[in-house]
């Protein structure tokens, strides 16, 4: 059993929001105070629930009062192998159907309220069904026997572990057994995104970094010093040296007389030691995200709050690398960097909007991403402009910005805030030389563009498709009252 996201109803901003939590790099992509640090924060009530300490500050802040409390609803939601599936009261073709062609998930729902955690129903989802296997009623659990052609009928289990049907044993999961199953999940990791790395601190050993990495010198050498540790010390030197080649080697320097240490860098030509704290913010950065990386338990959750602050592109697309060299973790980010956004494709990004509501299986992504990367559209097209405004040619893209500049100069912001994407695979005219276009054949280019906007949640963003002037009288009528516009006259591309 393997999480592979999780929702939360009654949540900061958001009446209902899912975050996957896959394999790889998921990204949380928004603006400014979207809520993308809160979900990552609600993320790590998981380990408490999980049996691995506390959450990170205190989620109930993000939890709208109700009645005088402060509680909200997650939802764990967990692949299945088609071996634990089978332990589910229901046939094996049933089973294998929903696993295999439905992607069928375990949902745990959980209530969180005042730092204590209760357990709700237990359901199988997925895109378009659900199906109750586990409610509790007083001091019981029911659980939801499925029959063919029949409908659901419930048995009360208690504290069984098993029922008997026709001659065979069915397990089904109890309170403890959830909690066994939620005991044995990866640690989650919270990297903030404002850190402080302390100089001359105090010496002492230290086996964990701090989420704010302020003990960041202390761990180092902790790590290097011990024989278990020292080759990912190794691994962290070598990651940063090879981003700031003007480094020879990293040094946690400890000073017994006045029991303090300090981290150093060894620079290539032979110049007096530089300590981590006169160097540039960007190498603390990306010191401290490698020793998270490196040093987090086989198959973490790590949470990266902003990992792009204080990095120039290539620092960026480096640092994106590292995370792919350690696919033994799976990443979530939040971040509203271009070069992160461009590096995943677009079912590995979620777009975060205050007052979102997103649920699982509310999305397909899967062709829309083959759709973007063959066209050649970028993540980031689609995600921070106010609004959009399609064009149809290279030259338009170019020129269009400087015209709407020079005749609504007081707008310049506005401007500023605008995309001008193109709608690639549009037609040409039915005819060389006719003058006219249907509309007809501009039509399958538009629902890729609208279907690319629902991908990211930016149905809503305002948007204009602006075309050449070879449309004919008919069609300019047609057009009126739409999101489709046309030049009064045709443009002609110059090579």
């Amino acid at each position: 059993m393997e999480l592979v996201g999780i929702e939360f109803e009654n949540y900061a901003s958001f009446p209902r929001r899912y975050v996957p939590v896959n394999k790889g790099i998921q990204i949380l992509a928004g603006k400014n105070n979207s809520g993308k640090t809160a979900l990552l924060r609600g993320i790590t009530i998981l380990n408490h629930i999980f049996g691995r300490g506390t959450p990170l500050g205190d989620p109930a802040q993000y939890c709208p009062s109700k009645n005088g409390s402060r509680e909200t609803v997650l939802r764990a939601h967990f692949s299945l192998s088609p071996e634990e599936g089978r332990s589910l009261e229901m046939p094996d073709e049933t089973i294998d159907r929903l696993l295999v062609q439905h992607n069928a998930v375990l949902n745990y729902e959980i209530l969180w309220s005042g730092g204590n955690y209760f357990f709700g129903q237990c359901e199988l989802l997925w895109s378009d069904g659900e199906l109750p296997l586990l409610i509790p009623q007083r001091d019981f659990l029911h659980f939801s026997r499925i029959r063919p052609n029949q409908p659901p009928s419930m048995q009360t289990i208690g504290t069984q572990s098993r029922v008997e049907r026709n001659g065979r044993y069915y397990y089904l999961p109890t309170i403890s057994q959830i909690q066994a199953a939620l005991n044995a999940q990866n640690p989650i990791l919270f990297v903030e995104a404002h850190r402080e790395v302390q100089e001359r601190v105090q010496l002492q050993a230290q086996a964990s970094l701090l989420p704010d990495a302020s003990n960041l010198a202390n761990f180092l050498l902790t790590l290097r010093n011990n024989v278990e540790g020292r080759y990912k010390f190794g691994a962290i030197e070598q990651f940063v040296l090879g981003v700031f080649p003007e480094f020879k080697a990293l040094l946690p320097q400890p000073d017994p007389g006045s029991q303090r240490v300090d981290l150093v860098f060894e620079a290539q030509l032979g110049s007096e030691p530089l300590l981590l704290t006169h160097c540039g913010t960007g190498v603390e950065q990306l010191l401290t995200l490698a020793a998270f990386v490196v040093t987090a338990p086989r198959g973490s959750i790590i949470l990266l709050d902003e990992p792009h602050s204080f990095l120039h592109p290539d620092a960026e697309r480096q640092l994106l690398a590292f995370l792919r060299q350690h696919p033994e973790h799976r990443y979530v980010i939040a971040t509203h960097s271009p070069i992160f956004i461009n590096a995943v494709s677009p079912d590995q990004i979620s777009y975060v909007e205050r007052a979102q509501s997103t649920r699982y299986g509310s999305a397909s992504h899967v062709i829309i991403a083959e759709l973007m990367r063959a066209l050649g559209y970028q993540n980031s097209d689609f995600l921070f402009h106010n609004r959009l405004i399609f064009l149809e040619g290279d030259s338009d893209q170019g020129i269009i910005p400087i015209l709407l500049k020079k005749v609504t100069p007081s707008k310049t912001l506005e401007l500023e805030a605008t995309g001008f994407p193109l709608v690639h695979g549009v037609p040409g005219s039915g005819k060389p030389g006719s003058g006219q276009r249907n509309i007809g054949r501009i039509q399958n280019s538009i629902i890729k563009c609208e279907k690319f906007l629902s991908q990211f949640g930016r149905t809503t963003v305002p948007c204009l498709y602006l075309f050449d002037g070879d449309f004919s009288p008919a069609d300019r009528n047609e057009l009126i009252g739409t999101k489709v516009g046309a030049f009064s006259r045709r443009i002609f591309e110059f090579a």
